[in-house]
This record gives C-alpha cells, sequence and structure tokens, in this order.
C-alpha cells in the first residue's frame, strides 16, 4: 500500500444542497467507500436494511467516490499517521460513517486513535460490526451505536454498545419514532442520555 502520510483524511461538512433539508444538515463526518467493503457488499445482497443503503446515492458521483475510496486506503493503512487528520477541534460532533461501514480491526483502531486525539469532541459510530468493537476498549468521547440489519426488528444492545438504532416502515404500528428530522437539533445519538433506544422511519 502507498505510503499516505501526506494524502489528507476528508471529512464531509454537510450542508444544503440545492434547497434540499437533510438530517445531517449541521454535522461533520468521515466516511469509506461501501463498494470497497465486503461486509457491505454481502449485506446489500440479503434481506437487510443495508439494501437500502444511504450512501448509493452517492456512488455515481466521480468526486465523492475518489474522496471515499482516498479515505478507505487510509484508514486501512497499518502505518496510519494522525497528522493526515484535519482539525477536528473546532467541531462539537462528529459521526464515524454516515455512509460506509467497518471494514476490518486496523480500521476500527485508526477510528480510535482520532478519537483520542480529539478528546473534547464527541465520535459517534453506527455499525453492525460486533466482531470488531467489542474486542478492543473504547474512549470515553466515542458513543457506539449498533444497527439493527433487519427493517422493522429492533435488536438486543449488544455488549460494549451504548445505543440501538433501528429502521422501521411508515406504515409500521406500535413503535415510537423518537429520531428527529434534524440531528443537530435532537442530539439523542450524539450524546450519552436516557435514550438507549432510537427508531428512524425509513425514508
Amino acid at each position: 500500500m502507498e505510503n499516505n502520510k501526506t494524502e489528507m483524511l476528508y471529512a464531509t461538512v454537510h450542508k444544503l444542497r440545492k434547497g434540499e433539508k437533510s438530517k445531517m444538515d449541521g454535522l461533520v463526518s468521515i466516511n469509506t467507500n461501501p463498494t470497497m467493503n465486503p461486509f457491505c457488499n454481502k449485506m446489500r445482497s440479503k434481506d437487510t436494511i443495508c439494501k437500502s443503503c444511504y450512501s448509493k446515492r452517492y456512488e455515481y458521483f466521480p468526486n465523492m467516490v475518489k474522496r471515499l475510496t482516498d479515505n478507505t486506503n487510509i484508514l486501512l493503512s497499518k502505518d496510519f499517521d494522525i497528522k493526515c487528520v484535519p482539525n477536528l477541534n473546532m467541531y462539537r460532533f462528529v459521526r464515524l460513517h454516515s455512509f460506509g461501514e467497518l471494514i476490518n480491526s486496523t480500521h476500527y483502531r485508526n477510528l480510535l486513535s482520532i478519537v483520542k486525539a480529539f478528546p473534547d469532541t464527541t465520535f459517534t459510530l453506527w455499525t453492525k460490526r460486533k466482531d470488531i468493537v467489542q474486542k478492543i476498549e473504547k474512549p470515553n468521547n466515542l458513543i457506539l451505536i449498533y444497527s439493527s440489519p433487519k427493517l422493522n426488528t429492533v435488536s438486543a444492545l449488544p455488549e460494549k454498545f451504548d445505543k440501538v438504532f433501528t429502521v422501521f416502515d411508515k406504515d409500521f404500528e406500535g413503535v415510537d419514532i423518537n429520531c428527529q428530522k434534524q440531528c443537530i437539533s435532537c442530539l439523542k445519538c450524539y450524546t450519552y442520555n436516557d435514550t438507549m433506544f432510537i427508531n428512524e422511519e425509513k425514508k
């Protein structure tokens, strides 16, 4: 693998686009390319929420694909250098993967290096990869959210996770949809609080 020390990790700053509101507006995220992730490709072919992967809409934009591919290569490097990470001190909250997923333990350890380098920022990671995160102790400024694989099915809270996030069909009855439309004004996922199970209506 090429030396990535001179390449900078790309942080996505979510803003209004063409007048359309996104729930991520006002937040920052660090993402990877799902098409380079065997786990993502496998899950997309199964009866899981990954069939409706949020990131698919961005896979047709060459500039975005390049940035996500570069991020993937940087975060998979065993020679990862924290100097390649932009200054995140200005952000109170950072999401790890608004699209993408953990690839392996090297990827996760490099993300943890970022989390530890900015102790005043709270990071939130959505993942289905219990097999990776449960092997490593996490810093206090990292909130781990287990992403329920099945639509309309709430998963149990796994060990070492802080919350569970589940997506439901619009016509699904008997569930409290407590995920608001704007993350920055809700922050259930981005802070330690009394809400352990977060439910979102499928877009």
